[in-house]
C-alpha cells in the first residue's frame, strides 16, 4: 500500500484510478482520504425491467412486461446478471416471455410453485411430495426451488406485516391475490417458521447433501408440524391454538347439541301483575330492601358481565318425556346465562382470594393494549368462584372497562393466562361487624329505672 499511496499522490497527468471493491472497510484510512468514493447500488425491479425492455428492443428482440421483470428479480439488482440471463432468453428464442424466462433459468412453472406453497398451508404433504417429484424429473434445479419458496413466503411475511405490501412485493396481480389469500391462512409465526425450515435445508445443500432429500424433509416439516419440537415450531402450533380460541372453534371437535324436537310445555306468559291481596303485602313490606353490596351486584352484572355470545359448555342431551318442575331434576338450561336474583356479593367478597397471576395477566395485556395495561399497574385481583374482582385505588381502570372493546381485550388476557372466563367487577374489602360493647353498668342502671328506682348519675 505504501508504493500505491506514494502513486496516488503524485498520479501521472493521464492516468486516473478507480478503485472497486465489496469490502471498503479493510482499505486503510491513507488511501480512503485521497479517493473520491462513489456508492454502488442496486438497481429496483422497475428500472431494471425497463433497461431489459431497452436492450432487448435495440437487438431486435421482444419481451414482455411480466418477462422482463422476472429478468429483473432474478438478477436481484446487478445489470450483469440481468444481461447475462437475457442474452441465455434470446437464444432460445427472440419472442421472450416469462417461460423462455423460466427455461433459461431453470425456474419451475410459476403455477407450480404456488401449488407447492399452498400444499405446505393447508398441510397436505402428500400433494407437496408429488409435486416435488414431478418437479424434480423435470430436470429442475432443487436448490434453486428452495430459493424461490424462501422468497414467496417473504413475500407472505411482507403481506402479513407491511402497511401497503403491493409495492414491495413483485408478483402479478393474479399471483399476488393467491399470495394474499395464503397469508391470511397463516400466522406470522407460521411464516418465520417455515422461512428458517427452508432457509436451514438451503444451507445445507451447500454441503453436499442430497438437494432432493433436504427439500422433501423440509416440506414434510411444514407440512406436519407436529413433527418438529423446536421453539418456533412450538410458538406457531400455539398461535394456531390461540387462533382457533379466539374463533370459537374447540380444541377437540365434538357433535354439537341436537335441537330438542319434543314438545316442551312452556312456561306461562308474563301478565300484567293484579293488586296483591293483602297477605301478599305484608309479605312484600316484609322482604328487606336491597342493600349496598346487592346494588354493586348489579352494576357488577350490567357493566362487566361477559359477552351474551359466548356460552359455556353444554351439558349432553337426554331425553325428556315430561317437563315438568320437579327439585331432584335440575334445568337443562341451567348453564345458559340469565338473570339471576340478587347476589350476597358481601359473602362473594369474604371468600375472594388474591389472584397470584394478575401480575402476568397485566404484562400479557399489553400486546392488546398498553393504555389499559398501564391503568392496571399497581392494582390487585382477587377471585371469588366465577368472578374476577379489580381492587385499585383510583377509578380510572372501571371507566376504561366501560368500553366494550376494552372488556373483550382484558377477557383475552386473563383467559390466555388463567384459562378460565370470569366475569369482571371491582372489589370492594367486606366490612367487618363490631360487636357493640356494652357497659356492665350501664345494664345495671338500666335495670333500675326500669324498675322505678331513682339513680343518680355523677
Amino acid at each position: 500500500f505504501n508504493a500505491l499511496l506514494k502513486t496516488l499522490e503524485e498520479p501521472p497527468a493521464h492516468v486516473i484510478f478507480i478503485l472497486a471493491t465489496t469490502e471498503v472497510h479493510k482499505l486503510p484510512a491513507t488511501i480512503l482520504s485521497r479517493c473520491q468514493r462513489f456508492d454502488f447500488h442496486r438497481i429496483n425491479a422497475q428500472d431494471m425491467a425497463a433497461r431489459i425492455k431497452y436492450v432487448a428492443t435495440n437487438e431486435g428482440a421482444e419481451i414482455t412486461d411480466e418477462a422482463a421483470l422476472l429478468v429483473a428479480v432474478i438478477a436481484d439488482g446487478a445489470v450483469r446478471d440481468a444481461l447475462s440471463l437475457l442474452d441465455r432468453c434470446l437464444a432460445l428464442d427472440t419472442n421472450v416471455d416469462a417461460d423462455v424466462v423460466r427455461r433459461a433459468a431453470g425456474l419451475a412453472q410459476k403455477d407450480y410453485l404456488l401449488d407447492l406453497a399452498s400444499s405446505c398451508v393447508n398441510k397436505n404433504s402428500e400433494r407437496a411430495i408429488s409435486i416435488l417429484n414431478k418437479l424434480y424429473n423435470d430436470s429442475k434445479d432443487m436448490a434453486r426451488l428452495c430459493d424461490e419458496l424462501i422468497n414467496h413466503f417473504r413475500s407472505l411475511m411482507l403481506i402479513k406485516t407491511v402497511r401497503n405490501p403491493r409495492e414491495l412485493v413483485i408478483l402479478s396481480d393474479d399471483e399476488y391475490d393467491i399470495a394474499y389469500s395464503q397469508a391470511q391462512m397463516l400466522s406470522l409465526a407460521d411464516i418465520v417458521y417455515a422461512m428458517d425450515v427452508l432457509q436451514i435445508a438451503y444451507e445445507r445443500m451447500g454441503k453436499g447433501s442430497d438437494n432432493r432429500i433436504e427439500l422433501e424433509i423440509a416440506l414434510v416439516k411444514l407440512s406436519a408440524p407436529e413433527l418438529e419440537t423446536s421453539m418456533e415450531s412450538l410458538l406457531s402450533r400455539i398461535s394456531a391454538l390461540e387462533k382457533a380460541v379466539k374463533c370459537g372453534i374447540p380444541a377437540v371437535s365434538a357433535p354439537l347439541v341436537p335441537v330438542q324436537t319434543t314438545p316442551v310445555t312452556p312456561q306461562a306468559p308474563v301478565q300484567e301483575k293484579p293488586v296483591p291481596s293483602p297477605a301478599k303485602v305484608e309479605e312484600v313490606e316484609q322482604t328487606p330492601a336491597k342493600t349496598e353490596t346487592e346494588v354493586t351486584k348489579t352494576k357488577v352484572d350490567t357493566e362487566y358481565a361477559p359477552a351474551p355470545e359466548i356460552v359455556t359448555e353444554l351439558p349432553a342431551p337426554t331425553p325428556v318425556q315430561e317437563v315438568k318442575p320437579s327439585a331432584n331434576t335440575p334445568s337443562q338450561t341451567q348453564t345458559i346465562p340469565k338473570k339471576k336474583g340478587p347476589v350476597d356479593m358481601d359473602a362473594i367478597m369474604r371468600q375472594a382470594t388474591p389472584l397470584m397471576v394478575w401480575p402476568e395477566v397485566v404484562a400479557n395485556l399489553k400486546q392488546y393494549s398498553r393504555v389499559i395495561a398501564s391503568a392496571f399497574e399497581g392494582t390487585t385481583a382477587y377471585v371469588s368462584g366465577d368472578y374476577l374482582l379489580i381492587e385499585s385505588s383510583t377509578d380510572i381502570p372501571f371507566k376504561l372497562l366501560q368500553n366494550p372493546s376494552q372488556r373483550d381485550n382484558l377477557r383475552k388476557a386473563v383467559l390466555e393466562i388463567t384459562g378460565k372466563r370470569y366475569t369482571l367487577g371491582p372489589y370492594k374489602k367486606p366490612e367487618e361487624k363490631k360487636e357493640e360493647v356494652t357497659d356492665p353498668l350501664d345494664s345495671l342502671v338500666g335495670d333500675l329505672k326500669s324498675n322505678g328506682i331513682n339513680v343518680v348519675e355523677e
